[in-house]
């Protein structure tokens, strides 16, 4: 289940984002590796590079880290169930 872009305001920069790359980003908020990040959402860690790239390029940032410094923070997603993935489960729910 992903955030819609109304739902997160007009104005919001996370509103540039598709809503795959605001799954993206929210794991990277979450500091997961590529790896860990395409288990939780079932791609490719290449497609997950991908995608990474594109929440960077379009938010003007250079890292992950500058990620968890933007404002307004990116809200919380509802936590979906996921039937059969205990380990996709676990790394999508960390606090």
């Amino acid at each position: 289940m992903s955030l819609d872009a109304g739902a997160l305001g007009e104005t919001s920069c996370w509103a540039w984002l598709t809503p795959r790359q605001r799954e993206v980003a929210r794991l990277l908020v979450g500091d997961k590796t590529n790896a860990e990040i395409a288990a939780v959402l079932g791609m490719s860690v290449s497609t997950t590079k991908s995608h990474v790239h594109a929440v960077l390029t379009t938010l003007a940032l250079r890292s992950r880290h500058e990620l968890r410094h933007i404002h307004p923070p990116l809200p919380p997603q509802p936590r979906p169930a996921i039937a059969g993935n205990e380990k996709a489960a676990e790394l999508l729910h960390e606090p």
